[in-house]
């Protein structure tokens, strides 16, 4: 069974692959957060709610191999990025 796209399931994609590609979760909340979160308030769902969701997935995103933060990270702890 395949669910429908909705606001809440883009969100938190895009959320993921943004985050990892800018590795900033502040730019990545601002930038979804200004579209997604009327989008998803508009479909039924609460303004926390929106918002928690959308904060939550652009965190997530800088954990995300080809973060910069995860290279860097990588490179100080004295490890080779290319094996994570």
């Amino acid at each position: 069974m395949l669910l429908k796209p909705t606001s809440f399931s883009i969100s938190l994609t895009l959320g993921s692959g943004l985050g990892g590609i800018s590795g900033s979760a502040a730019a990545d909340t601002a930038s979804l957060g200004s579209v997604l979160i009327p989008i998803m308030v508009e479909q039924g769902y609460d303004d926390d709610f929106a918002t928690a969701i959308t904060i939550a997935s652009s965190v997530e995103g800088i954990l995300v191999p080809p973060s910069h933060n995860m290279v860097i990270y990588a490179t100080t702890a004295g490890g080779v990025f290319i094996n994570l």
